[in-house]
């Protein structure tokens, strides 16, 4: 199989992106470019195949791109992954199939709750069905607020200070300090009887 010196290099341009984005957690396109020396007109095409393939995620809170759940199961961690979806899918279907309510398995990372599995697709009051891989805003997302709720209180401490570095404007009601106190918590944990499925 032949390949032309365009079609090579766009491969590796793309296999680059990738690890920079597994190595960073997230990056704009602007940083991308600077990291690897491409214009950015190039970035955005290349960016465009990815996220049409399924491999990246753009992120409108942040104007950010991150690897997808898809992207993941190239590495290392696609077998736990695999098995944690594996084991919770039956009682997610169960209880979507009892309650027509559709229910998510979300898991935490860099400041965002990421849908790992859905049963939205076998829900009738569900408009969205294709969730996986979806990123959500931890303040804005009931799964993102139950998880700060049960996390250890040094890593909510984390969290809280790397959303307030990030400075997005929609989560900026939710940082200060009446919402954020230690009273404010029972807000969060209110929030686990309707999301007990939705978090790991």
């Amino acid at each position: 199989m032949s390949s032309s010196p365009d079609s090579v290099r766009a491969l590796s341009r793309g296999l680059n992106i990738l690890r920079f984005l597994n190595r960073v957690g997230a990056a704009r396109v602007a940083e991308i470019a600077l990291e690897l020396g491409l214009p950015r007109p190039t970035v955005y095409r290349l960016l465009n195949t990815l996220e049409e393939e399924g491999y990246v995620l753009y992120s409108g809170n942040d104007s950010r791109m991150r690897l997808s759940p898809l992207a993941a199961t190239l590495g290392d961690s696609s077998s736990t992954r695999s098995r944690l979806c594996q084991v919770a899918l039956p009682s997610l279907a169960k209880f979507t199939d009892a309650h027509a309510w559709p229910v998510d398995l979300s898991t935490y990372a860099d400041t965002h709750m990421i849908i790992q599995e859905s049963t939205h697709s076998r829900s009738p009051l569900s408009v969205d069905p294709g969730m996986v891989g979806y990123s959500l805003p931890m303040l804005r997302s009931s799964s993102g607020r139950a998880y700060l709720s049960v996390c250890a209180g040094r890593e909510r401490e984390i969290i809280i200070d790397l959303l307030r570095a990030e400075n997005v404007v929609e989560d900026l009601p939710f940082l200060q300090k009446e919402w954020l106190d230690k009273k404010s918590y029972y807000l969060f944990q209110t929030r686990l009887c309707y999301t007990w499925s939705s978090i790991v």
